[in-house]
């Protein structure tokens, strides 16, 4: 990789990290303030082979998610910062398909809150077993893009991401849930109209995991392995559950 390109990446995104939240607001192309003026425009680095060197991946994690008949599957998924939207999240697969769910600092900042809201609540065993639980701890801006190959992400748009927990197998799950997003992408011969609804559990220590990755000081930390060529560790794939 080249060095100096990838030095000019983490000076871009330090010093969007520690500008004041006025400033962050202005800067951030996903800011609550700029949402609209994104409805239009195709990001960079979106469409076949384009994504080399736009995506920088910053670890690894694990999560679960249900299939058709709701069994739970364990899966891994990458965290990663994104140069041309200036954001970082993460990419998960979900019914065989790819999706890339990328957070401004302030949508990271939420779901750190509500993953420590989650603790609270597990451990005072306030936890509900019915209802709309899935949005218990509301909802922020997240950038939705997804395709079938990491290659052939064809289909992008704007949306919410949901923060709560469900019970499965009396065991309950942190979660991450966005409903169907529109297909902002103009040829929409390249994509599906809209995506799906997609919806993430996490243990108590998967959530940590998640929460940590996408944290500002952690994201300064796993950069730093471009500059020395190391590879990140892999994720645990056994089923895990939470004795509740």
């Amino acid at each position: 990789m080249n060095i100096y390109k990838t030095f000019v990446v983490l000076l871009a995104f330090f010093a969007v990290s520690t500008q004041s939240p006025a400033q962050n607001a202005d800067n951030d192309i996903f800011s609550e303030k700029k949402i609209i003026s994104l409805k239009d425009e195709k990001p960079k680095g979106l469409g076949f082979f384009s994504r080399k060197n736009v995506n920088y991946e910053c670890g690894t994690f694990s999560y679960y998610s249900p299939n058709q008949i709701f069994k739970m599957e364990s899966g891994e998924g990458t965290i990663y910062y994104n140069s041309s939207l200036k954001m970082a999240g993460f990419q998960a697969n979900y019914y065989h398909q790819i999706y890339y769910l990328f957070m401004n600092e302030n949508t990271r900042n939420k779901l750190k809150q509500n993953v420590e809201q989650y603790f609270a609540d597990f451990e005072s065993h306030s936890l509900l077993k019915s209802g709309k639980t899935y949005k218990k701890y509301g909802e922020a801006p997240v950038r939705l893009e997804w395709g079938t190959i990491p290659s052939m992400i064809d289909a992008y748009g704007n949306g919410k991401i949901q923060f709560g927990y469900r019970f499965y197998d009396n065991s309950p799950y942190f979660t991450l849930t966005v409903w169907p997003v529109k297909n902002l992408e103009k040829n929409k011969a390249a994509g599906s109209a809209k995506s799906i609804k997609i919806q993430y559990f996490f243990t108590k220590k998967q959530a940590e995991t998640l929460a940590i990755l996408l944290s500002n000081e952690n994201l300064s930390e796993q950069l730093s392995p471009y500059m020395e060529n190391l590879e990140t560790p892999e994720s645990e794939t056994h089923i895990e559950s939470d004795k509740y």
